[in-house]
């Protein structure tokens, strides 16, 4: 997911070199999204929606006993992703996520300096059905 992120994000610098570019990652998606934070020029903003704060921490909630630390092929760490990143980062976690728990969005959102969290009305899969949420140009 992070080769295509940045093949894309390449992409979108050659067309429209001048261009702000912001980056917007939901669930896994925030880990690739949060990724692109490294790249030379880096997103202008990040936004992420029910993100987690590392993927290892969501997957040993779900899966206690088992050590899927050992299985997990991408271990997204978006602390560690976005702590040297500058640019403005907006984090909405839904309250009543039970994929993501909230947790995790505030955790990141805690670690990072640039950070501005918002919490919205719903779970992981409808969140955007929340009247909290407009999404607009």
């Amino acid at each position: 997911m992070n080769k295509a992120a940045v093949e894309a994000y390449q992409i979108l610098r050659k067309e429209f070199p001048v261009t702000p570019i912001g980056v917007i990652g939901e669930s896994i998606g925030s880990g690739p999204a949060s990724f692109l934070a490294s790249m030379n020029p880096p997103p202008e903003k990040i936004v992420l929606v029910v993100p987690f704060d590392t993927f290892l921490s969501v997957a040993s909630e779900h899966m206690p006993y088992f050590p899927v630390g050992a299985m997990l092929k991408d271990n997204w760490d978006n602390v560690s992703a976005l702590r040297g990143y500058s640019g403005p980062i907006d984090i909405f976690g839904a309250i009543d996520d039970q994929i993501i728990p909230c947790e995790h969005a505030k955790r990141l959102a805690a670690a990072l300096k640039n950070a501005n969290l918002v919490l919205i009305e719903g779970g992981h899969n409808d969140w955007s059905r929340s009247e909290m949420v407009r999404i607009a140009r």
